[in-house]
């Protein structure tokens, strides 16, 4: 095989002459040296990386890895740690941003030999390898979760150019935990070593990409970056299984019985009845209280420390992986000025811009350099980099090349071009192209026109109306104005609130359903009929009744009322927002706007119920928009409870056919239910709410859904007088952006244009968009709508509603 590659590698020449070696240097031919100094540096290393006992092995010994963490909770701590949802952002933002930046092969020169070296690395990486190289690079980059990462390069003969060449057609990450390495008294890896089918085999360091994260700690196993916030996790993990001790043991209150003027002394077998009753009371329970004695339900004292002290958590495991907190993906304060923020992005950068450079020479080093060898027979070859500047940096770098231009400092030279267009991702120009932008002369300073002495009266006379003019156009100099009237803080604030109280409380009758399902199937199996298929399927279809009226009652009862919390939230932050923008205006216009503001919300408030309505462009009135909750309540109740029980039946026909206990179906159906259900902890054997997907989607879903119908209600109201002239999208909230949503951020539409009947956030799960108002006192442009590159328009999700033409 190797004799019908193009290159035979020339073993021989890396063998340097042995005279060579043994030779003297002649004193006479060395410049003068100061007494002390040697004539040539010592080579040899000379300090131990080791203790010394371990040099009865001959120099050489067996290393392991000197993770004290991974040692005591096992090597599977860190991939715990990664299904947190705070360190699995944090961790994969500073590795997709690292692998996601542009690269390039700078060449050593512009020969023709390197120029196709660097044609042929495209090649190897962009379409030969299997998989996608950002996959790879990740793969590698797993060294940053566990201190070292080994992956193996499989090479095969392919073709390029009509042409055999070496190459590489996958980088296979291998288990971390599997390695261990062989290395001498310096810390020169010879050998891995790695536990294959109950047998320890040795291998080649050289048929592996190993990659140290952090070698100045441990030169041969490194160390993790999420070993710094394990404190955090720990802390955090605990924290919020108190939390749940909590909320189980006060969150449902505490039955007190207590005795009026009027009430006697009871029995000894009445008051062992009455306590009995009190113990097992249930949300089910009727009781009869012995005349003269009060019963009350008393809640605990609502804490947030327990909340606090999670974020406080998220904050130190966002700094210890070296994530800004200003970048939203830990929680933020109330205040940040965007000076700092912007620094933060800069610094964060350069952070990330050394760290790339690590992953970069460790490919050079193990990758590109033997693909240069065995191909090629060079030493020298393109070297992989990451680009280092920003998007915004490459324009300040561009801008300044071309004032440079055009003031005549610099000549723009063809290869000076190309650079320049290399940096905007341009096509590099043809040489032979004339017509480079040739040096500006610089413009004349305009010439100050004369003014006669009665114009110069007229300018002063008629100042008043100059400055009233000013005065009235200074919107439109200013940058946009309805951003700034929007708290996006407060926003975002309540509606955290309000999904994370509809969430628990939702979870709840989800598993008071869950429990009625199980006691069903239970009930079903002890009275199941052998072998009679007609029997069987009339049992099962007891399953329909499992679900109590009162837990769905209760179901739709708590989807109503965080509706409607939402809404009236909503409601509340629209209208703050309208009378921040009319302060810009006489103060006739603020009493007026002012006054239909009030007068709306008055009319938007039953004096009996104090409940919000909806008062959309039909006017809907307070019956009509508690219609509309309950029917929204009622469907989604339906939709979970109906899931429920038809994944229960067919639980309980495969557990009849595969002759399953009761145990096991209950188990296999806690196993198909997991998004709404929740999944047990096989650690805790508690429920892990971060399963619950699915439900928190329908919560986060509605919850947005109820908070921009009431923003839609108060822009939209007639009182306002046509105040509010147009919308803007804003997605700056969505951490789940799709395009969509991505692509219509930012876009104004005037407030009649029939778009807003399908762009109306949400436009997809778990969508955080909302609408802003732009008002009379804004200048404004109305934008056009997203379209794909085919010229079809950017769509919500899937039931969510169609863009038209």
């Amino acid at each position: 095989m190797i004799d019908s590659l193009p290159f035979r590698p020339n073993y021989r020449m890396n063998i340097p002459v042995i005279s060579r070696l043994f030779a003297k240097s002649d004193p006479t031919s060395m410049p003068n040296i100061p007494s002390g100094v040697e004539t040539q540096p010592k080579q040899r290393e000379l300090a131990w990386t080791s203790p010394s006992f371990f040099h009865i092995y001959g120099g050489r010994f067996e290393t392991y890895n000197p993770d004290q963490l991974a040692a005591k909770k096992g090597s599977g701590i860190y991939r715990k740690m990664l299904r947190d949802p705070q360190v699995k952002s944090a961790f994969n933002l500073v590795l997709d941003i690292m692998v996601s930046r542009t690269y390039r092969f700078d060449k050593p020169d512009d020969s023709p030999l390197q120029e196709e070296i660097s044609q042929f690395f495209d090649y190897q990486i962009n379409e030969f390898i299997s998989g996608t190289w950002l996959q790879a690079m990740r793969a590698i980059l797993l060294a940053k979760a566990h201190g070292f990462s080994v992956s193996e390069k499989v090479y095969k003969v392919g073709e390029w150019q009509g042409n055999q060449k070496w190459l590489v057609k996958a980088i296979k990450p291998k288990p971390y935990e599997t390695f261990t390495f062989e290395n001498d008294v310096y810390g020169n890896i010879s050998k891995i070593i790695q536990e294959q089918d109950n047998d320890r085999k040795t291998l080649d360091p050289n048929k592996f990409i190993i990659f140290v994260s952090y070698p100045e700690i441990d030169p041969v196993y490194g160390e993790s970056d999420l070993r710094a916030c394990y404190r955090a996790y720990w802390e955090k993990d605990n924290i919020l299984k108190f939390r749940n001790i909590y909320l189980e043991r006060s969150a449902g209150g505490f039955w007190i019985a207590n005795p009026s003027e009027e009430g006697g002394s009871l029995s000894t077998a009445e008051e062992a009845d009455f306590k009995k009753m009190l113990e097992n009371v249930t949300a089910t329970t009727a009781m009869m209280v012995p005349r003269g004695w009060k019963v009350d339900l008393e809640h605990g004292f609502n804490t947030e420390a327990y909340e606090k002290a999670a974020i406080h958590c998220d904050k130190q495991i966002a700094k210890a992986l070296m994530v800004p907190n200003l970048l939203g993906f830990s929680e933020q304060g109330t205040t940040g000025a965007l000076a700092q923020s912007k620094t933060q992005l800069e610094t964060f950068f350069r952070v990330i811009d050394r760290q790339g450079g690590d992953l970069a020479d460790t490919l050079n080093e193990q990758f590109f350099k033997e693909l240069a060898w065995w191909n090629y027979g060079v030493k020298q070859f393109p070297r992989f980099t990451f680009e280092t500047l920003t998007t915004a940096e490459k324009r300040e770098v561009a801008e300044a090349w071309i004032i440079a231009t055009e003031k005549g400092v610099v000549i723009n030279t063809v290869e000076d071009e190309n650079r320049t267009r290399e940096l905007l991702q341009y096509d590099a120009r043809d040489p032979e192209t004339e017509l480079l932008n040739p040096p500006v002369e610089p413009e004349p300073a305009p010439k100050l026109e004369e003014f006669d002495d009665n114009e110069y009266r007229r300018l002063v006379k008629n100042i008043d109306e100059i400055i009233d003019d000013t005065t009235s156009h200074r919107f439109k100099e200013s940058a946009p104005l309805w951003v700034g009237r929007t708290n996006f803080v407060d926003i975002e604030k309540s509606l955290d609130e309000d999904e994370d109280s509809f969430f628990t409380d939702l979870a709840k009758d989800i598993d008071s359903a869950f429990s009625e399902i199980k006691r069903k199937i239970k009930e079903i199996n002890s009275s199941m009929p052998e072998k009679d298929k007609v029997n069987i399927q009339k049992e099962v279809r007891k399953m329909d009744d499992a679900i109590s009226k009162e837990t769905k009652s209760n179901m739709k009862e708590t989807v109503r009322i965080y509706l409607r919390q939402s809404y009236k939230r909503g409601r509340k932050a629209a209208q703050k927002e309208l009378k921040s923008a009319s302060k810009n205006m006489s103060e006739i216009v603020q009493d007026r706007i002012k006054i239909s503001i009030d007068y709306a919300q008055r009319k938007a408030i039953d004096p009996i119920t104090q409940e919000g309505v909806s008062n959309f462009e039909q006017g809907l009135g307070i019956k009509t928009a508690d219609k509309v909750f309950a029917e929204k309540s009622f469907k989604i109740t339906g939709d979970l409870t109906e899931e429920m029980v038809s994944k229960a039946k067919q639980v309980i026909l495969n557990g009849i056919q595969n002759e399953l206990s009761v145990d096991e179906m209950i188990e296999q159906l806690q196993e198909v239910l997991p998004t709404l259900v929740g999944k047990i902890d096989e650690e805790t054997g508690q429920i892990d709410q971060n399963e619950r997907s699915r439900l928190e989607t329908i919560v986060r879903t509605n919850v947005l859904d109820a908070f921009n119908q009431a923003r839609m209600s108060v822009f939209t109201d007639p009182d306002l007088d046509n105040f509010v002239e147009a919308l803007q999208f804003s997605a700056i909230l969505d951490s789940r952006t799709t395009e969509i949503c991505r692509r219509y951020d930012g876009r104004i539409f005037s407030l009649d244009d029939q778009i807003w009947k399908a762009l109306q956030p949400p436009l997809h799960f778990s969508c955080r968009s909302v609408l802003i108002a732009i008002t009379a006192v804004d200048e404004w442009t109305e934008s056009s709508k997203a379209r794909h590159d085919d010229g079809t328009l950017v769509q919500p999700g899937a039931g969510f509603g169609n863009i038209k033409e």
